[in-house]
């Protein structure tokens, strides 16, 4: 090994500063070394490269070289700046679990939310299912832990992916809340993306954060881009998604996970009640975590998984005042019209009756099957009927001549039930929103949901014909383009929007924010499933919803007995989600089915098998009964309540605060003096007026700005005029005007949508682009090898320096701020200096009367004080590393475990096929592990660099 080159050791190559993140040679004397490094100096900041020593000159960064300089700044404005700048570009170290970031950025305080982000900053790489209930935050969550891992160092490069329908409201909530830039890649951000970047780039590698959609990746023309690319953390939200191994979506998120370090999964519903299913899901997170996927507990996999509702404790007292407790939701029974009616009495006596699919020969369930079609609307009903009847189906699936003629039958009377026009039902549903102050020229709105895509666009006609304007609504659902359903939540979000009827399918039930300026929800048919039902009911009855949701279903009643008692059977179910969400918050765990789907067809196969109405009523209230209710099985309970055993006698809500090395009060004030310290600030033409700062950018701002939306840039005049606030009531109130304001001008967005709902006054906060910009400029105030002197009110010479522990890898794990005090021959160390320099007052302007100083003597003490700081960092290894230390121990003793059942599994099996896929398994997974730990292993020695020097007048 080259003499002083090891990992997290600084050097010099080509001019530019390095961290060393690994070796790689023969180990023969005089042969090449090829020493792979991470840039730290300006031009290099992140970049990673290989240099052979053959070739590059590779020079060891002594700290005890420094070379001491004289501050001539007024109030030592340069020297104050440039250590601002060196901490807020020095990670605070992956090892602590202190949130630092929460005060500087627009989320509310929750202890319940700050929970699983300091589980996950307490793990050796961040690696967490988030499976909160619906309302919860996850997305706040997700954003508080990205923030905390930009503040280690962690979370340069991210990749976040979720479902289409969210992309803007996700990147719209990182952004506006936290100041964390995300490039959207929907299909018109690849668009952009290819005329911005060179042919054949990597756009995975191009671009360091990105958002895009799961659908999006899984196409096979990204898969080699992916493969190639490397990530800090990636997120997947909507989870369930990607259970199934055999499917695109199981694939690439099994690529995804090996290729981070940090791995984040989010899901309200994160299983299906199966336990190998959801093994798989954790086995993204720690493919050593289960080593039987059909029995394991709690303890296994707690450390890994959060679940919370509504009404635990850790969130019940937190939320009152924020999230109003819903209505209990109304069922209206609606009689049907004659032609209606004709249509149920013809379902009842044909499809529905005991036996009767069976004397069609028809498929068993298919009878439901047209029943709920009848249920959503005639137009639904009609067009069931016809795709069954449809030739090439048909080819595919031959009719009897009962069924055919049965399906011609009922597809008659429901052409007579559409040339009728209008229903009852939709007749009641205007006199309800009417009723409800939602009309074509009143405030209210309303979210309606239907199963039906023929039914929403039949909706839709049906406001048009009664004098609703087509501006007036959204249909929403899975066929309309990415960018139109994104344009279609922030359109209804906005408080001067014309839209006053979201009209959507179950495809809004998942991530889809509605309640910003709506309370009113209406089912126009009902899903048989509690799990949607909560899931479309978490629309508008979820966290920041100030009023009381009303929620409320349409149920058609016709005369016949048992039609009727079938209807209302299905009507209890709302009902039934309404107790579960009161007094478990979670109605998933009724069924013990965890999937909508599973749950329709135990229902169905239930309604099937009943002989009567009242045994079908009975069948279901048995299905759904939440009285006396409890855990059926160890799986439930593991996944309700989502939390080690070890964890019961432990205040979960109480979690560790403080704040990063600061000297300025804020990043305004920090902002404020980086700007007045620039060669020529008045080119920026600085203003501020009350708490809002605004100021020209200069050019290597505005090429930070290319991470940004595009329509945010152009829309707000980014590149003419920056307008930020570190002030947190001034940036809510802005984000508050944002989603209530039109963009008048829409000269200035050319794609011909509203930046309305992006803040023209950004929020300031640490990882905002012009934060970052500042941070970058002060910490170059002085060259990287020397250290500026300040004289203050101290008795001797004290050296500021800063210790970095890091891994194998060159990333931090632990960072030290100490102030050597050189006034004895014994340097003392100072372990606060940050609290110490403020005690000074150099957290304000002091005087710089510029003085003689002895820096020929300073510089003597340089290399005790770079000693001292060693030595002091070195000596609080153990504290300071302790938990990594341990958790590399346990990674390796899981392993251990993990490996010898799979192993044995192997040896045990009788298929040669089986035994050799799992010894491969184990093989892969123990290489695929101990690179892991390797690379997570603390590197022999610290880095430490000298920052300034505080020392007495003369």
């Amino acid at each position: 090994m080259k003499q002083g080159i090891a990992a997290g050791a600084q050097v010099r190559v080509r001019n530019e500063d390095w961290i060393v993140t690994g070796l790689r040679g023969s180990g023969v004397p005089g042969s090449p070394q090829i020493v792979h490094v991470r840039g730290t100096s300006e031009l290099v900041d992140g970049v990673e490269a290989s240099f052979d020593d053959t070739i590059d000159k590779i020079e060891p960064v002594d700290p005890s070289t420094t070379q001491v300089v004289r501050d001539d700044s007024d109030g030592y404005a340069a020297s104050r700046l440039f250590i601002e700048g060196i901490a807020r570009r020095t990670p605070i170290g992956a090892g602590d679990p202190t949130l630092v970031t929460g005060h500087a950025t627009l989320v509310d305080r929750l202890g319940y939310q700050q929970i699983p982000v300091a589980k996950a900053l307490g793990m050796l790489r961040p690696r967490i299912l988030i499976g909160d209930a619906v309302g919860l935050g996850k997305t706040v969550e997700v954003a508080m832990l990205l923030n905390e891992l930009a503040a280690r160092g962690a979370a340069d490069r991210v990749l976040v992916a979720v479902p289409a329908a969210i992309l803007e409201q996700v990147q719209h909530e990182l952004w506006c809340r936290t100041g964390f830039p995300l490039v959207r890649l929907d299909t018109v951000g690849i668009q952009r993306m290819r005329r911005r970047i060179p042919t054949g780039r990597n756009p995975f590698a191009y671009f360091k954060r990105v958002i895009v959609s799961i659908d999006t990746i899984k196409q096979n023309r990204y898969a080699h881009h992916l493969d190639t690319a490397r990530w800090d953390v990636v997120w997947i939200d909507e989870c369930h998604s990607v259970i199934n191994r055999a499917a695109k979506r199981s694939e690439v998120a099994r690529l995804l996970a090996r290729r981070s370090d940090g791995f984040i999964l989010t899901s309200a519903t994160p299983h299906s009640g199966d336990p190998e299913s959801f093994a798989e899901l954790i086995g993204l997170l720690d493919p050593t975590a289960i080593a039987d996927p059909t029995d394991y507990t709690v303890d296994d996999i707690g450390r890994l998984f959060e679940r919370r509702h509504r009404h635990s404790p850790e969130v019940a007292g937190e939320v009152a005042d924020v999230w109003a407790e819903r209505h209990e939701p109304e069922v209206i029974a609606v009689t049907p019209r004659p032609e209606e009616e004709a249509i149920f009495a013809e379902l009842t006596d044909t499809w529905l009756a005991k036996g009767a699919a069976k004397a069609l020969g028809a498929p068993r369930l298919f009878g439901w099957t047209l029943f709920k079609a009848a249920l959503s609307s005639p137009t639904a009903l009609h067009q069931t009927a016809t795709n069954r009847l449809d030739p090439a189906r048909e080819r595919k699936n031959p009719l009897s001549d009962a069924e055919t003629a049965a399906l011609n039958r009922l597809l008659a009377i429901a052409e007579e039930a559409v040339d009728a026009g209008t229903t009852a039902k939709f007749d009641r549903l205007a006199e309800e929103l009417a009723g409800n102050g939602v009309t074509t020229d009143g405030d209210g709105r309303a979210v309606i949901f239907s199963e039906r895509v023929d039914t929403l666009e039949w909706l839709a006609d049906e406001f048009e014909a009664a004098g609703w304007d087509r501006s007036q609504m959204v249909v929403f659902h899975a066929g309309m383009e990415e960018s139109k359903r994104q344009e279609a939540v922030k359109e209804f979000a906005l408080a001067d929007s014309k839209v006053r009827l979201f009209i959507t399918g179950d495809i809004a039930s998942e991530g889809v924010n509605l309640h910003r300026e709506c309370h009113l929800l209406y089912h126009w048919d009902l899903p048989w499933s509690l799990i949607r039902i909560q899931q479309r009911n978490g629309r508008i009855d979820r966290y920041g919803q100030t009023h009381r949701p009303v929620i409320k279903a349409l149920v058609t009643s016709p005369a016949d007995e048992e039609t009727r008692g079938d209807a209302a059977v299905m009507a209890k179910l709302l009902a039934r989600e309404h107790a579960a969400h009161t007094n478990l918050g979670e109605a998933a765990a009724i069924m013990g089915q965890w999937d909508g789907d599973l749950e329709e067809a135990a229902i169905t196969a239930a309604l099937e098998a009943a002989g009567s109405v009242e045994e079908r009523d009975a069948t279901v209230e048995g299905l759904t009964d939440t009285d006396g209710w409890s855990f059926g099985n160890a799986f439930d309970e593991l996944f309700t309540t989502g939390t080690s055993t070890d964890t019961a006698d432990t205040d979960r809500t109480t979690v560790r605060e403080g704040s990063p090395p600061r000297l300025f009060s804020d990043n305004a004030a920090f902002l404020t003096a980086t700007v007045t310290g620039l060669d020529d600030p008045a080119r920026l033409d600085w203003r501020t007026e009350e708490q809002i700062i605004s100021f020209v950018p200069p050019r290597d701002l505005l090429r930070r700005f290319d991470d940004l939306p595009t329509e945010l840039v152009r829309g707000l005049g980014l590149h003419e005029r920056v307008r930020v606030t570190a002030d947190q009531t001034t940036g809510n109130a802005e984000l508050a005007l944002a989603l209530k304001r039109r963009q008048a001008d829409k000269e200035l967005n050319p794609d011909g949508k509203a930046a309305s709902a992006w803040p023209a006054v950004g929020y300031l906060a640490d990882q905002h682009p012009v934060t970052l910009w500042a941070a970058d400029h002060a910490a170059t105030r002085f060259p990287r090898t020397t250290a500026p002197v300040i004289v203050a009110d101290v008795t001797g010479p004290h050296v500021l320096c800063v210790a970095t522990w890091s891994n194998q890898q060159g990333e931090p794990l632990a960072t030290r701020w100490t102030a050597i005090d050189m006034s004895d021959p014994m340097p003392a160390v100072i372990a606060d200096p940050f609290a110490w320099m403020r005690r000074l007052g150099l957290d304000k302007s002091v005087p710089n009367t510029r003085p003689d100083l002895d820096l020929d003597a300073i510089q003597t003490l340089i290399p005790a004080a770079v000693d001292a700081a060693r030595n002091d960092i070195t000596d609080a290894r153990e504290d300071l590393l302790a938990d990594i230390d341990a958790d590399l121990a346990d990674t390796l003793n899981r392993l251990a475990a993990w490996e010898t059942t799979t192993r044995a599994e192997a040896e045990a099996s009788t298929s040669a096929v089986h035994a050799k896929r799992l010894n491969d398994l184990a093989d892969s997974t123990h290489r695929h592990v101990q690179s892991i730990v390797t690379n997570s292993t603390p590197a022999d020695h610290p880095s430490i660099r000298v920052v300034a020097v505080i020392t007495g007048a003369a």
